[in-house]
């Protein structure tokens, strides 16, 4: 436990958060409002688990014939309501298989998110196709910021953090005590991204790290993962995960000493194996300190696509995850990140201090976005070479962002949407919208789908 004393401010936020990009101005705001003093101690959820250890997740749940990924980044609200969007139009998109029609939104087989994309992604996790019917009302429309402000002023809270804060309005809200356990066993594999704050590296919501920690990752609260997954530094604290290897002395797998000793250290699969390494026992490292899934990487494409080192190499990956069966493999990868404004170039006044510390975070961000992106068509064109030579069909990508959005005018309308975790009715149901038509316009799903007969 530490004591600190927090930052008395009763009156609302100075304008010029408004003006933040993320959730920098939520957080902002919780910073300057927590009008107390006291003693602040992080929750641990994840218990010691005797009988924790990798499980088997299964991915492809509808047609083998095909192979759905889905990658959700982070972006706040606008983040979760443009992901929502690519799922309404995957609903409402027919293609026929094995004789029979079926929903494109039936044949998702994972999706990994970031952050806000973490959202949308959850409760899909949770709820299936009754996403189409809550997620507007229960999330999109649902003033965030506002909650947290009430959560926050209640003094029942005031010896928390503010990351488990706001976990605990979350989970009350909008994912009513659900655990990595009620996911649903016939719904799409549902990878959570975080980043671990001392490696740098990513951190993911999977059973292998929860065993890792000696925990079972199915008593897990999937409002603690969504917050890790979105907690920006210094707004909110990480989220703590307590290491409990040390009561299981299990040895790291075999495949991690393997990777180790293959890979180069700096390459992605070496920074993977080193990191979960370093969690079981014998690693001095007690707990682990979660935070936003983005500076990892905002689109979650990287890890997950590339943990062949588990499975013993890239073609045997291929096989256990049932792609080389698949005659068409598609990744969508939904990306509602921000840009700098064209105009700051026209004159020489230089931005606030707080509007350059928004202005460096999405600089990062966008970088770190483009070389993951680099990284995974790379390995996708390693995947069409691998596949069998009678395989008749092959591996389609398909990148949203607002950058294709037809018209200036309605692109800066996207672009000036905030990324933060509550925006207007108004804002959500065009993000929605284009959402779906720019999955629809997208020339890698189009040549996907009209492969299988779509019907639209």
């Amino acid at each position: 436990m530490r004591c600190r004393r927090h930052l008395l401010v009763v009156a609302g936020a100075p304008a010029r958060f408004r003006r933040l990009n993320g959730v920098w101005r939520a957080g902002a705001m919780l910073v300057l409002g927590a009008a107390l003093i006291g003693c602040a101690t992080p929750l641990i959820r994840n218990s010691p688990s005797a009988h924790a250890g990798p499980k088997l997740h299964g991915t492809n749940r509808g047609s083998p014939e095909i192979f759905l990924a889905l990658a959700f980044s982070g972006g706040g609200a606008r983040a979760s309501a443009l992901a929502y969007g690519v799922l309404e139009e995957l609903a409402a998109t027919e293609v026929h298989l094995a004789g029979e029609g079926r929903r494109l939104f039936d044949e998702i087989d994972v999706v990994s998110s970031v952050s806000g994309g973490s959202f949308t992604a959850a409760y899909l996790g949770l709820h299936g196709d009754g996403i189409l019917e809550g997620f507007r009302s229960d999330v999109l429309y649902r003033d965030m910021t506002q909650g947290l402000w009430r959560t926050l002023f209640n003094p029942a809270n005031w010896r928390m953090e503010r990351g488990d804060m706001a976990a605990g309005y979350y989970d009350e809200a909008i994912f009513h005590g659900a655990t990595f356990g009620d996911f649903r066993k016939d719904g799409p594999h549902i990878v959570i991204n975080a980043t671990d704050l001392v490696s740098g590296t990513h951190f993911l919501f999977l059973p292998e790290y929860f065993a890792a920690l000696c925990s079972d990752i199915d008593d897990y609260p999937v409002a603690w993962a969504v917050t890790a997954s979105s907690a920006v530094p210094g707004a909110f604290n990480p989220i703590v995960l307590e290491n409990h290897s040390a009561q299981c002395s299990r040895p790291a797998p075999a495949w991690i000493g393997r990777s180790l000793a293959e890979n180069p250290a700096d390459s992605l699969e070496g920074e993977t194996a080193r990191n979960l390494a370093s969690y079981y026992a014998g690693a001095p490292r007690n707990y682990i300190h979660l935070v936003d899934g983005g500076i990892a990487g905002n689109l979650g494409v990287g890890v997950p696509l590339l943990r062949e080192a588990e499975y013993g190499g890239r073609a045997s990956m291929w096989r256990a995850l049932e792609i080389a069966k698949a005659r068409e493999v598609l990744l969508v990868v939904v990306d509602a990140a921000t840009s700098i404004p064209s105009e700051r170039d026209q004159k020489a006044d230089p931005p606030s201090s707080l509007q350059l510390l928004s202005d460096t975070s999405t600089l990062m961000v966008n970088r770190t976005s483009r070389l993951s992106m680099a990284l995974v068509r790379s390995t996708l064109e390693q995947l069409e070479r691998e596949l069998p030579p009678s395989r008749r069909g092959r591996v389609h990508i398909a990148e949203l962002d607002f950058g294709d959005v037809q018209g200036s005018d309605e692109r800066a309308y996207f672009e000036a949407v905030p990324t933060s975790l509550a925006i207007e009715k108004e804002q959500v149901d065009r993000l929605v919208a284009v959402g779906r038509e720019l999955l629809r316009g997208n020339a890698g799903y189009r040549d996907f789908i009209s492969r299988f007969g779509s019907s639209r």
